[in-house]
């Protein structure tokens, strides 16, 4: 009979369910908050490229400018001598 009576005086239990209600609560806040939010931003960029006709939807590429080319370096400079031949 104690052992019952303890147990209905004990709230620790009560407190965690109404934390987890509050998380749950709080999860399903943020999930339709961000869900709006992306709607909504989803709208303002498809404006903002259907107003702007003379630029294209998606950019060129620029182009690729041609490596540089260097001057050869002398067979052999004073001093240094020339590389044997290859084989």
């Amino acid at each position: 009979m104690e052992r019952i009576r303890n147990f209905r005086q004990d709230k620790s239990g009560a407190t965690a369910v109404e934390y987890g209600l509050l998380v749950a609560l709080i999860g399903i806040a943020c999930t339709v908050a961000i869900g709006l939010l992306g709607i909504n931003n989803a709208a303002v960029f498809t404006n903002v490229n259907l107003s702007s006709p003379s630029s294209p939807a998606v950019p060129e590429a620029p182009a690729v400018p041609e490596a540089p080319t260097f001057p050869k370096a002398p067979a052999s400079r004073p001093g240094i001598p020339a590389p044997p031949p290859a084989p």
